[in-house]
């Protein structure tokens, strides 16, 4: 994996290959949920240890964030 650099709340972007999605920024902690390829999901937050945390649910509070390596996150504008 590579941090392609600071990746900013506010912002839509693309899953760009199958990952964990994890409940901290860390790599050892518990994984949520698996992202498929090509998910969108929103961010919450700036990127904190190369993790994003972002919600794939607009509807979803920000506290039900999940947490995914920016460097498989691609924006879209």
């Amino acid at each position: 994996m590579v941090d392609r650099g600071n990746r900013k709340a506010g912002v839509r972007y693309e899953v760009t290959e199958d990952t964990k999605a994890k409940s901290y920024p860390l790599i050892d902690s518990k994984t949520e949920k698996v992202m498929q390829k090509g998910s969108i999901v929103y961010s919450v937050s700036d990127s904190i240890n190369a993790y994003l945390c972002v919600k794939d649910n607009l509807e979803a509070n920000d506290e039900q964030c999940i947490w995914l390596p920016v460097g498989i996150l691609k924006p879209i504008y």
